[in-house]
């Protein structure tokens, strides 16, 4: 129980182990509690946004050889903390990745503070923004918490959407689910296409550039023709072919 007025503060391993055990977290690892933090642990399943090639889809991680799945590069994702939290009114919390996801290029999107009175699992949006895939594996600790108490208990506690989340929000899932843009993770393959057909681009002009009229002719088949009446079907008989000539050396002349 909060008793008078005090210095707001970062919570210590003890004060934490002691609020935990009180309730405030459920599912609370021993070994997740640092000096002044507390490490969440990753839930099971994730979302995993669309590509050109593959569709959005949901990820069992248990279900996984090893319990994992890679992100790829530049690919979008909503995970889960397998912890739920149960916020006293007069602590408040800040959160975000452990720094040896950071240090990989494992961006995290989502609100940094958990007021005072929220109940339920947080829920994070993680963006692979560096160069190799980054393994996501279940029941790994993967986001920090540090807890502070306030200087007075909140007159009203939290009451926003995400209050009581066991499971994915319909808006989170279908955000990540059903993006209709291409994502980053293409562009390796997109670059890989481009350079293919820059190659062969190169090679066409190559050909072409070597290769004489007979050649190219010889290739396609075409033969040069001494009859003109082979191209045209044999002159009209009721046109006069004399007539067409004058006709042809006057255009000349006048040109």
């Amino acid at each position: 129980m909060f008793l008078g007025r005090v210095k707001a503060m970062v919570l210590s391993d003890q004060t934490i182990r002691q609020l935990a055990e009180e309730g405030m977290i459920r599912g609370f690892h021993e070994d997740g509690l640092q000096p002044a933090s507390y490490d969440m642990r990753l839930f099971p399943t994730i979302l995993v946004s669309p590509t050109r090639y593959e569709s959005g889809h949901m990820v069992e991680l248990t279900q996984e050889a090893d319990n994992t799945y890679a992100v790829d590069t530049g690919r979008f994702v909503g995970v889960l903390t397998e912890e739920s939290l149960s916020m006293p009114l007069d602590v408040s919390a800040r959160f975000g990745l452990r720094s040896e996801f950071t240090r990989c290029g494992l961006v995290a999107f989502g609100g940094i503070q958990v007021d005072p009175g929220f109940k339920g699992r947080l829920a994070i949006s993680l963006f692979n923004a560096g160069p190799e895939p980054i393994e996501m594996h279940a029941g790994r600790r993967m986001f920090t918490v540090e807890f502070q108490r306030l200087d007075a208990p909140a007159a009203t506690p939290y009451a926003g959407d995400f209050q009581n989340l066991e499971e994915f929000s319909d808006a989170q899932r279908n955000f990540i689910l059903n993006a209709q843009t291409a994502s980053l993770a293409e562009i390796p393959v997109l670059s890989g296409q481009v350079a293919g057909l820059e190659r062969r681009l190169a090679r066409f002009e190559g050909d072409r550039a070597t290769e004489t009229v007979a050649e190219l002719a010889a290739r396609q088949g075409i033969r040069p023709t001494k009859d003109l009446s082979e191209l045209a079907g044999g002159w009209p008989e009721d046109e006069d072919i004399d007539e067409f000539r004058e006709a042809v050396m006057r255009w000349r002349r006048q040109g």
